[in-house]
């Protein structure tokens, strides 16, 4: 909103905003001959475009358009699935590189990593430096206790 003090008074005039709306179309031929240059429609023997069409077709007649129900058990099964819960086991120095991994700069949670403490929960271990004799007891104890199927990554 303006606010404007006319000029030789004291009072104070509230006016709303004029909305700037564009003008449809184009105003110049140019612009257009640059917008249908990219926007072509796919030639008939395009495999893609036909795969899709018929995709969407076969999903918009299913029962209810493009609404598909599941239960919830089959979505949170198809995430877990889908993600990995790494336990992280660090031993020297490159326990720092495997942290920064977590950190916000890398944040490899946003690919759907979650790090786990318990190695109960977790489906790949991240061994990070070198095992030594005294701590291999320790680490085949933890690989004991993940759940199958699990993964071992070495760094």
């Amino acid at each position: 909103m303006d606010v404007r003090l006319p000029r030789g008074s004291a009072r104070v005039e509230v006016k709303p905003p004029i909305p700037q709306v564009p003008v449809p179309g184009w105003s110049d031929f140019k612009d257009l001959q640059e917008w249908e240059k990219y926007h072509q429609p796919r030639a008939d023997d395009d495999k893609t475009s036909t795969a899709l069409a018929h995709i969407a077709d076969a999903i918009y007649h299913l029962p209810g358009g493009w609404i598909l129900t599941t239960s919830t058990d089959k979505i949170f099964n198809w995430a877990r699935k889908s993600s990995i819960w790494p336990a992280t086991f660090g031993l020297a120095c490159c326990a720092i590189e495997m942290m920064a991994t977590f950190a916000s700069r890398f944040d490899v949670e946003r690919f759907g990593m979650v790090p786990w403490a318990s190695p109960r929960h977790s489906d790949l271990m991240i061994v990070s430096g070198t095992v030594t004799i005294k701590m291999a007891p320790m680490l085949k104890r933890i690989y004991d206790q993940m759940p199958d199927p699990k993964w071992v990554v070495s760094m």
